[in-house]
C-alpha cells in the first residue's frame, strides 16, 4: 500500500490545478480507500487543509504528519471549519461562491450550498448547528443550517468580510470587514436575531479573527497597517493594539487563551502573542506565504498554512520551533480553524479498505514521474501509520502561485496586447499574447530544443493573492507531427509550432531577441485543450511567460488598456 497511497497522494497534490479531472477521480477513490486504514491506525486530530490553486483539501493526520487523503472542493477553496464533533468540515470556495459540506468518516463532499458573491471566511458555532460564511463581495454573512444544508438567513455586514468567528457561548459572532481603501471595522451579530449589535473600528484591512476560550476577547488581525486589535467583548472596544510584522493574515489562540499566534504573509513569520501583556514573544520562520494558523486540541502544535510554498508548518508550542515541513496542494490558505478535534468518528476504526476501480491516467505535469497509461488499484492491505512514507517536495508548480519576479517588460509602452476569445463550441477558442518593442539577448531564450520548456501563466490579480486562470506549456523538444515543435530562428531566436495543441493548447510561440525595442514574443493558442476561463475577467491581470531556466517575460493589464471584456471576448493592451 505504501507505495500506492505516496504515489497518488505526490502525483495529486503536486498536480497543477488545471490538470486532469480523470486522474483526481481515480486519485481520490484511492485515497478514500487509504484512509480507511490509516485512520484505523492512527489517533487523530486531523487538519483540513484548502488548497486555493488546486480546488482541493488536503487531509493530513496530524500524529504523523502525513497526508492521508485529498478531497476535491468548490472553485479557490479559502475558508475552512470544522465542526466541534470532527464529523464535518465546512470549506468556502471563493470563487464557487459556494460551501462545500465534507463528511470526515469517508472524507467526500456530502453538500454543497449556495452562498453569497465570494465567501471567504467561515465558522462553526460551539452546538454545530449553525455555520456562518463572511462573502467578501456581498458584504454579507450567510447563516447555514448544517442539517438542512440550507442558508436560513443573510446579515448585511461591513464591506469586504474576510475572517469570522463564534464566541465560545455561541451568543456572537465576529466577522472581520476589510474595506479597500485604509478602514476596518469588525461587525458584532448576535445569533438568536441575526443582526448587527456592534461596529467596532479597528486597524485598517482587517482580514482573521478569533476568539479567547473565555470569550471576552477578540483578535483581529490587521493587514492593512501590520497591527493586530484587541477587543474587549464586553465594551466592544479595542483595548490594545500589538504591532506585528509585514501583512498579518490568519490569527489562533491556544485553548489555555494565554498565546496568541499570527500569521504574517509577507515576512514569512509567525509572531507568538502573550495574551496577558499584549506583547510579542517570540517570531518564528516559516513556509512562504503563511496565510492560516491553527492550534490541536491540546494546544501544543500549531500548524501554519504556506500559501507560496505549498506546505503547513508544524511548531512546537513549547518550544516555538518548527519540528516539521508537511507538503500540500496548490496554494494552501486553510483561513480559519482547520484542525478538529481529537476523537474521530467510531466507524472509522473498523472500516476495511474496497478496492478502487480501474481509470486512466490522462496527462502528467512535466515535474513528475509519468506512471503507467492505466492502473488498476488492487484492495489495500492494513498497515502501520509508520509504513506510509511522508511525501517530498517536488518541483515548483508550472505557474507559481505567485507571479514571478524581475521578468522583462516592453521597453515602449503599451506594447503587449492580449486576446481571449470564449467560443461555441470550445474547439474554436482563442488566444492571442503579443509583447513586442522589447530588449532580450538570445541566451535569455536558453535551449527549447533540448532542455527550456516554456509556460504561459495568465493571473487574475483582482483579489488578495493572484490566482491563476490560464496555464499553457510548449514542451521543450518533442516532435509535433513529423517535424521537430522547436526550431531555430536564424541566431535570435525560436519558433515553436504544434497543430496537435498537447498538451494544453498552445499552437505557436515565437521568439525573437533584438536590443533598444527590437525583442519580440508571440503566443497563440487555440481549442477545448486552452481551459478558456470565463468571461469576462476582473481586472488587474498579469501575463507571463516563463522558461525553464529561469528568465520571463511579462505585462499587466489595468481598465484603461481595456478594449472588450465581455462574456465573448477580451482583448486589451498593457499598461
Amino acid at each position: 500500500m505504501c507505495g500506492c497511497v505516496a504515489a497518488c497522494i505526490l502525483l495529486t497534490q503536486r498536480r497543477s490545478p488545471m490538470r486532469s479531472a480523470k486522474f483526481s477521480t481515480f486519485a481520490a477513490i484511492a485515497l478514500t480507500s487509504s484512509l480507511f486504514v490509516a485512520r484505523a491506525v492512527g489517533a487523530g486530530p486531523f487538519a483540513y487543509v484548502p488548497n486555493a490553486s488546486g480546488d482541493t483539501v488536503s487531509v493530513i493526520d496530524t500524529e504523523s504528519n502525513v497526508v492521508i487523503a485529498i478531497v476535491p472542493v468548490g472553485s479557490s477553496p479559502y475558508g475552512v471549519a470544522v465542526n466541534p464533533a470532527g464529523t464535518r468540515v465546512f470549506v468556502a470556495n471563493d470563487r464557487g461562491d459556494t460551501v462545500s459540506i465534507i463528511d470526515t468518516a469517508g472524507n467526500s463532499v456530502i453538500g454543497t450550498v449556495a452562498v453569497g458573491i465570494n465567501p471567504f471566511g467561515v465558522a462553526v458555532n460551539p452546538s454545530g448547528t449553525r455555520v456562518y460564511v463572511g462573502n467578501r463581495n456581498s458584504d454579507n454573512v450567510s447563516v447555514i443550517d448544517p442539517s438542512s444544508q440550507r442558508v436560513i438567513a443573510t446579515v448585511a455586514v461591513g464591506p469586504g468580510p474576510r475572517g469570522v468567528a463564534v464566541n465560545p457561548a455561541g451568543t456572537r459572532v465576529y466577522v472581520a470587514n476589510r474595506c479597500s481603501a485604509s478602514c476596518g471595522t469588525v461587525s458584532v451579530i448576535d445569533s438568536t436575531s441575526n443582526s448587527v449589535i456592534g461596529t467596532v473600528p479597528v486597524g485598517n484591512q482587517p482580514y482573521g479573527v478569533a476568539v479567547n476560550p473565555t470569550g471576552t476577547s477578540v483578535y483581529v488581525a490587521n493587514t492593512g497597517d501590520d497591527t493586530v486589535s484587541v477587543i474587549d467583548a464586553a465594551t466592544h472596544a479595542v483595548v490594545a493594539t500589538v504591532p506585528v510584522l509585514s501583512a498579518p493574515r490568519g490569527v489562533a489562540v491556544n485553548p489555555a487563551g494565554t498565546r496568541v499566534y499570527v500569521a504574517n504573509f509577507r515576512s514569512n513569520m509567525v509572531l507568538v502573542i502573550d495574551a496577558a501583556t499584549n506583547t510579542v514573544l517570540a517570531s518564528m520562520p516559516v513556509g512562504s506565504g503563511p496565510f492560516g494558523v491553527a492550534l490541536n486540541p491540546a494546544g501544543t502544535r500549531v500548524y501554519v498554512a504556506n500559501a507560496s510554498s505549498h506546505t503547513v508548518s508544524v511548531i512546537d508550542a513549547a518550544g516555538n520551533a518548527v519540528i516539521a515541513t508537511i507538503p500540500v496542494g496548490y496554494g494552501p490558505r486553510a483561513f480559519g480553524q482547520f484542525v478538529g478535534p481529537d476523537s474521530i468518528p467510531t466507524s472509522i476504526a473498523t472500516a476495511t479498505p474496497t478496492p478502487a476501480p480501474a481509470a486512466t491516467v490522462t496527462r502528467t505535469p512535466p515535474d513528475m514521474t509519468p506512471p503507467a497509461a492505466t492502473a488498476t488499484p488492487t484492495t489495500l492491505p492494513a498497515v502501520t501509520a509508520t509504513d506510509v512514507p511522508t511525501p517530498t517536495v517536488s518541483s515548483t508548480p508550472r505557474c507559481p502561485t505567485v507571479p514571478t519576479s524581475g521578468c522583462h517588460v516592453p521597453v515602449v509602452s503599451r506594447q503587449a496586447r492580449l486576446l481571449l476569445k470564449d467560443k461555441t463550441p470550445d474547439n474554436r477558442d482563442l488566444l492571442v499574447w503579443k509583447w513586442i518593442k522589447g530588449q532580450t539577448m538570445a541566451t535569455a531564450f536558453g535551449d527549447p530544443i533540448g532542455k527550456d520548456g516554456y509556460t504561459l501563466c495568465i493571473y487574475d490579480e483582482s483579489g488578495d493573492v493572484p490566482r491563476a486562470l490560464i496555464e499553457a506549456t510548449a514542451p521543450a523538444g518533442g516532435t509535433c507531427g513529423t517535424k521537430p515543435c522547436w526550431r531555430p530562428q536564424s541566431t535570435k531566436g525560436f519558433k515553436y509550432k504544434n497543430r496537435q495543441l498537447t498538451p494544453d493548447g498552445l499552437l505557436t510561440v515565437f521568439l525573437r531577441a533584438g536590443e533598444s525595442d527590437e525583442a519580440k514574443i508571440i503566443v497563440t493558442g487555440r481549442g477545448a485543450n486552452l481551459r478558456m476561463p470565463a468571461l469576462p475577467l476582473s481586472l488587474p491581470l498579469r501575463v507571463q511567460l516563463l522558461a525553464e531556466n529561469g528568465k520571463c517575460w511579462e505585462a499587466e493589464y489595468a481598465p484603461a488598456g481595456v478594449r472588450r471584456n465581455n462574456t465573448k471576448a477580451f482583448d486589451a493592451t498593457a499598461n
